[in-house]
């Protein structure tokens, strides 16, 4: 009686060990949207979160602010990828976040554009004129009084919340407003449509506004788990630079788009190297309080360093 337990329970555990782990979701915002999160689907298509042995099997995506953080907060992975923004206003708000990495030091393909044939050419062309960003207090707000602060224009432009790229896009075509924002894919493919007056990266090279985030809970009781989701990631921007024609296929699969419109639109990002694997950029997290201050989001002189975690940065920055 006694051995036929005994080999029940070892049975029964047997099968415990043996049965997958329950399958987890990871937040990251503007998933499948932006290209910056393209290393998160390159991890899940080449298997390196399973090669950590994780159970992550897909993402949970948002459209970024509160929302990000309210599924960070609701998943069963409170582990997320969000804009910096939305990190502080949540630390604001009493939650215990923490940075764990800093994923693009630039804004990457963002640019201000204008009718072909305006006389709005560049960013001094915008003194007494209107250009659309797509909501109040967000990174596009935050870029563009930042540029025009730093030209000494922000007196003199007037800067008009338009409810979101298409329809900032629609605003300057109906001539509501003389600039208006623009992004890939739509960028790439009808951006002959249009007049660059100012690529966002060139006039604000540093600019930390993607981080990845979870509690000081979550951390101090899953610093292993945290590390492996890092490590995967960090896996994946290695493998977006080394492996561009499989790149390019990922990204066409998961983006919805063809694979000539992938080889088209990523040339520009390897080129601006705007995959990061997590490292800080302390002049990046300045810039973005600067702006963050500027459309009343963030009182002057806040600390950045409260809510940083560095323990991962040996890790990220290994090659």
């Amino acid at each position: 009686m006694l051995r036929a337990a005994v080999c029940a329970a070892a049975l029964a555990a047997a099968a415990i060990a043996a049965a997958p782990a329950q399958a987890e979701r990871l937040t990251v915002s503007q998933y499948g949207i932006l290209v910056p999160t393209l290393p998160y689907a390159v991890a899940l298509e080449k298997g390196f979160f399973k090669e950590e042995g994780l159970a992550i099997e897909s993402i949970i995506q948002s459209h970024g602010g509160g929302t990000s953080v309210r599924n960070m907060l609701a998943s069963e992975l409170p582990v997320a990828e969000m804009a910096l923004p939305a990190a502080i206003a949540a630390f604001k708000q009493g939650i215990d976040v923490r940075i764990i990495g800093d994923d693009a030091h630039t804004i990457g393909e963002l640019v201000w554009v204008a009718k072909k044939g305006s006389p709005v050419k560049t960013v001094a062309d915008l003194k007494g004129k209107k250009a659309a960003f797509t909501s109040p207090r967000s990174v596009t707000e935050i870029i563009i009084k930042t540029v025009l602060k730093r030209r000494g224009l922000l007196d003199d432009t007037q800067t008009i919340a338009a409810g979101g790229i298409g329809a900032a896009l629609t605003a300057l075509n109906n001539g509501a407003v003389d600039a208006a924002t623009l992004v890939d894919p739509v960028l790439t493919k009808r951006g002959g449509e249009y007049q660059i007056v100012f690529h966002a990266r060139n006039e604000l090279p540093d600019l930390s506004w993607a981080v990845f985030v979870t509690t000081a809970k979550y951390l101090s009781e899953n610093e292993d788990k945290v590390r492996k989701i890092v490590r995967a990631r960090a896996k994946a921007v290695d493998f977006i630079y080394a492996n561009r024609e499989e790149t390019a296929r990922i990204y066409a699969k998961v983006w919805n788009l063809s694979e000539a419109d992938a080889q088209a639109i990523l040339p520009k990002f390897y080129e601006m190297k705007h995959w990061k694997r997590g490292e800080f950029n302390m002049k990046g997290f300045a810039t973005m309080l600067e702006g963050m201050e500027l459309v009343g989001e963030l009182e002057k002189g806040f600390d950045i360093k409260r809510l940083l975690d560095d323990r991962f940065q040996a890790l990220v920055k290994e090659k």
